[in-house]
């Protein structure tokens, strides 16, 4: 089975093996200080000491008087009053040391989990608790919302779910110095990024809304199979039985006092708490933003998108549960379900169809990066180990547990381990990861998007998709049934590289410049760079807007040559006709990389746009880039998202 990168499954440095998780897949990581599933390095470990019965005490202190000055032999039975009580032995693993430390339990770094207590079949008579309400009382809905349309500013979300604890950095002044949570890669929580244009999704003066198009990740997750920190609570558990059975110390004091006793309670690829919130939060505020469209659907329900995968799937159900009500969206709508496997047409999980291993170029970035940025850390962590010593990848590890035991838990003891500059540091490991394994840097990256663009120009134009080269399936796109092109809203849900994929596949080219791996490059007012927890956050969306305009105006950048020199002038344009707009996690972008005039708040005439789509078809070449005779050499590198030129 192929495997893609994904935050979801872990950081992207891949090897074989990988059973699909979710860009959020699940990579076998290679990392560039081993987690493997041996013990790892040990150091200064100390024999433990034996326990001396009250009887050899004795003899001992009657011993010294033999020899030593009478007036000790005066102090020996004070010296044997501690003997007369008789102390049990102290246990084995905790031993005395140069200084005050607590022995690791033997359970340290092992698994946990919670069952239902509670039998699905309990016996108890189902009349108590009926189902049939009787009189209810008033059941009248009211008029759909329309926020995009109507309201006097566009409601975006800077709060994460009320029952998480904010972590604070470790030299931060408080949790809201330093937003930890909003340095985590693709594991960072749904909040709206910031604007990348002086507006947001709400319509401009004389335009209205008139479809709209979503993809949209699954919500926070726990691990997948084969994830850093899994790997790094089986090594720890592994290091600490090794040292009770060869009857060694090892323990951890001061900051990571904790591992003293921590375990791994974290569950396997599915939602968590806080991905079902995100989720249902989603629903419900997409039907405030665009509830209207739905009223010019007349002819059957609204079809909806995702694929057989667990957490694809709830994320799925919680959202139209948000939408529509929790009981009342299987009577709204139609959920279609595509198969998400090895050898199926999935626009939604394309890796599936395009498995090349060379894909996947961040593993050296990535590496480099995090012995850099992870140097002073790996020293810090490691004064306060006592028989256990770190590697870079233990330390990255223990950074991921910071994101799911939050996500998962709550809270994590992990999360005021490290500095700012180190949560900054990590966050761009996980920019060169997808940059270098799913976006421009990718040589397969517009390949994988295509697929969901070509559903997005079938849909815009009303135009029964032809049989393409990409990861369309034509059993379902050729049935009005699974692939209406009549709806006013579209919702697909997918995983975290597929959005990337996406956005490479668009061309936006705000994004497209290369990430070097020794530093953290600081965009300018003037440029932009890649990050991904802008990108593909937990639970994050890319949408794109159809817009009618009947007039006013906007204001363009146009480039102009005067005298060998290119100048930017401004000028007011006006605005008549159909546009697309499009906002990824309600940030507007500019679309000119796909041959858009600039504009103001982001509108592109409609067939500007749809000419540009029908041009990346003929650009990219899906059978080429995932299945042609093409080689990434060692010095090879992309930044348009497609392979070298052979």
């Amino acid at each position: 089975m192929s495997h893609r990168p994904s935050a979801d499954n872990g950081p992207l440095l891949p090897q074989h093996n990988r059973d699909d998780d979710d860009g959020d897949k699940d990579v076998i990581f290679d990392e560039a200080a081993p987690l493997n599933g041996s013990p790892g390095g040990t150091h200064n470990r100390t024999r433990r000491q034996k326990w001396q019965s009250p009887r050899s005490k004795n003899i001992m202190v009657i011993s010294g008087c033999l020899f030593i000055i009478p007036i000790l032999c005066l102090l020996s039975p004070l010296l044997a009053l501690d003997t007369l009580v008789p102390h049990p032995p102290q246990e084995a693993h905790a031993p005395k040391h140069h200084f005050s430390l607590t022995d690791a339990k033997s359970d340290a770094g092992s698994h946990t989990q919670d069952h239902r207590p509670w039998p699905t079949d309990d016996g108890f008579p189902s009349e108590p608790f009926r189902t049939d309400l009787g009189d209810v009382g008033g059941t009248q809905t009211g008029a759909e919302a329309f926020i995009v349309q109507t309201a006097a500013a566009y409601p975006l979300e800077s709060a994460l779910n009320p029952a998480i604890v904010k972590p604070t950095a470790k030299d931060a002044r408080g949790p809201d110095d330093f937003d930890v949570l909003r340095h985590l890669g693709p594991l960072t929580p749904y909040t709206s990024s910031p604007n990348y244009l002086p507006t947001t999704p709400l319509a401009p003066d004389t335009c209205q809304v008139e479809e709209v198009h979503m993809l949209h990740r699954h919500g926070s997750r726990y691990p997948t199979p084969n994830s850093m920190p899994l790997r790094f609570s089986d090594k720890l558990s592994a290091a600490v039985k090794e040292a009770y059975d060869s009857d060694y110390n090892i323990g951890f004091h001061g900051e990571l006092a904790f591992l003293n006793e921590w375990k791994y309670a974290l569950g396997e690829a599915i939602l968590t708490p806080v991905g079902r919130w995100q989720l249902y939060n989603s629903g419900a505020g997409f039907r405030l933003k665009y509830g209207h469209l739905l009223t010019k659907l007349t002819e059957h329900k609204p079809v909806f998108r995702t694929t057989t995968q667990d957490r694809m799937y709830k994320s799925a159900i919680n959202w139209l549960a948000g939408f529509f009500g929790v009981e009342s969206w299987q009577e709204e709508s139609h959920l279609s379900i595509m198969h998400e496997a090895s050898g199926y047409n999935n626009t939604l999980a394309p890796w599936e169809i395009c498995p090349r291993e060379d894909s996947y170029q961040s593993k050296a970035h990535v590496g480099k990066w995090r012995n850099k940025y992870l140097r002073n850390a790996l020293k810090r962590l490691n004064k306060l180990a006592f028989g256990y010593e770190f590697e870079i990848g233990d330390v990255f590890a223990m950074q991921e547990l910071c994101a799911y035991e939050t996500v998962s838990l709550g809270y994590s003891e992990f999360c005021h381990l490290f500095t700012k500059q180190e949560w900054e540091g990590y966050d761009y490991s996980w920019d060169l990861q997808f940059y270098y394994d799913a976006g421009f840097g990718s040589p397969t990256a517009r390949a994988q998007g295509l697929g969901w663009v070509e559903e997005t120009l079938a849909r815009i134009t009303k135009q029964t998709p032809a049989p393409y080269d990409s990861t369309t399936n034509s059993t379902l796109n050729e049935d009005p049934v699974t692939f209406p092109l009549d709806m006013p809203m579209y919702t697909d849900f997918t995983h975290d590289t597929v959005i990337a994929n996406v956005v490479a596949a668009l061309n936006l080219t705000q994004f497209a410049a290369p990430l070097p791996s020794n530093r953290i490059p600081r965009p300018s007012r003037h440029s932009s760079r890649w990050r991904t927890s802008h990108i593909s956050p937990f639970a994050g969306n890319l949408v794109v807007q159809v817009l009618s305009c009947d007039g006013g105006e906007g204001i363009s950048d146009v480039s102009e040559k005067e005298d060998a020199w290119e100048i930017t002038k401004t000028h007011k344009v006006p605005r008549a006709g159909r546009y697309i707009r499009l906002a990824l996690n309600d940030a507007v972008h500019d679309l000119s990389g796909l041959g858009c005039p600039f504009d103001d708040e982001g509108l592109c005439p409609l067939d500007t746009f749809t000419d540009a789509l029908n041009r990346v078809r003929e650009e990219v070449d899906f059978e080429g880039d995932c299945h042609g005779k093409w080689d990434m050499g060692a010095n090879d590198h992309v930044s348009s998202g497609r392979p070298p030129v052979q």
